[in-house]
């Protein structure tokens, strides 16, 4: 910039400087909102740090000088997120582990302004940066209740930690559910978890459910778990599923059509007592254990496909067919028609019965 004297004979002008300012200054920066305990467990940095999630701020409070005639003033910047453990190690997931996370505010984010004096300003990047360190949330463990407002359920830790971890579902959060999924898996607090169990009296009473699936992670459907669901009319149950438990569906009157996996081997005493409307049933390969009852009064139950062959005297408990459908059709595995129709018949079931290979 410059200025010039120009002359004649009647005056002399001046072409003043243009008026220039300086760089107003940052005073100081307040770090980005952190936790202190990192409530989510994430797979890897990059999610952690690259967005997608709300555990990090991802803006900064920079504070400028005032000037003559301007008063103090703050500008919100963005920053970028990385790893900054001690020799460089990666970002670890394990529960109650801290990890040191750096900061950072680009040069161009702020090169209209001074920030030579501001405390977090590093000169050999030209970056204004800080560090904080953040722990991990232990795990939960075996007992912990936890809510899960997606399921609309709430579920028991059977087997805690980050890997492997089990669930049970333990009850809807659902006032008037009238149709549960119970899932495979649940995601909580960033936590994956198999659901394996249903427990005990999980749905008991309920008078207004009419639909059950059953996830394919389960293995155990506890005592009482549906017991006298009186609206209850179809269940699905997963492939992987190993027990039923004792009175399980007790009393599910209106229970017309269930399907057993594949896996099932224990149906334990008075699983379907008097399931009145229960028409059809098929026993898979590998049942062993049936117990007292359990199926009791299911008056209606015309249809039933046995294909196990482990069934004995022993492992079938007293009146377990009792009250079935008079006439019922039973079809059993050729190798084993002489021997299923004494126990079938010493079970409960009539003599009127068609018991066929």
């Amino acid at each position: 910039f410059y200025h010039e004297i120009l002359e004649n004979k009647m005056s002399t002008f001046f072409i003043p400087h243009q008026f220039v300012t300086a760089k107003r200054k940052i005073i100081s920066v307040t770090a980005p909102t952190v936790p202190k305990t990192l409530t989510t467990y994430y797979a890897n940095a990059d999610v952690l740090l690259k967005g997608g999630n709300s555990e990090v701020g991802k803006q900064v409070t920079v504070i400028l000088e005032g000037t003559e005639n301007v008063d103090s003033m703050t500008e919100k910047m963005n920053v970028t997120w990385t790893i900054a453990n001690t020799n460089g190690a990666p970002y670890d997931r394990t529960p109650g582990v801290a990890n040191t996370f750096r900061w950072t505010i680009p040069a161009s984010a702020f090169s209209n302004y001074d920030a030579a004096g501001c405390a977090n300003y590093d000169s050999g990047t030209g970056t204004i940066t800080g560090k904080v360190t953040i722990t991990n949330k232990a795990a939960p463990t075996k007992g912990t209740v936890l809510p899960d407002t997606k399921s609309k359920a709430k579920y028991t830790v059977t087997k805690g930690g980050i890997n492997g971890a089990a669930v049970c579902y333990t009850k809807s959060t659902e006032k008037n559910v009238t149709s549960a999924t119970i899932p495979a898996t649940v995601k909580i607090n960033g936590v994956t978890y198999k659901v394996t169990a249903i427990a005990n009296n999980a749905f008991a009473n309920n008078k207004k459910i009419t639909k059950v699936t059953i996830g394919s992670n389960v293995k155990t459907i506890g005592k009482k778990a549906f017991y006298k669901c009186t609206k209850l009319k179809t269940v699905k149950i997963g492939k992987n599923v190993t027990t039923i438990g004792s009175n399980a569906f007790y009393g599910c009157s209106k229970l017309s059509a269930v399907s057993l996996g594949s896996k099932v081997t224990t149906i334990s005493d008075k699983a379907f007592y008097k399931c009145t409307s229960l028409t059809k049933i098929t026993l898979p390969s590998k049942v062993k254990k049936i117990g007292k009852q359990a199926f009791y009064g299911c008056k209606k139950l015309k249809s039933i496909t046995i294909k196990t062959t482990k069934l004995t005297k022993k492992n079938v408990g007293s009146s377990a067919f009792k009250g079935i459908y008079a006439k019922a059709t039973i079809k059993v595995p050729k190798n084993k028609l002489t021997s299923y129709k004494k126990i079938l018949k010493a079970k409960g079931v009539s003599s009127k019965a068609k018991i066929k290979k």
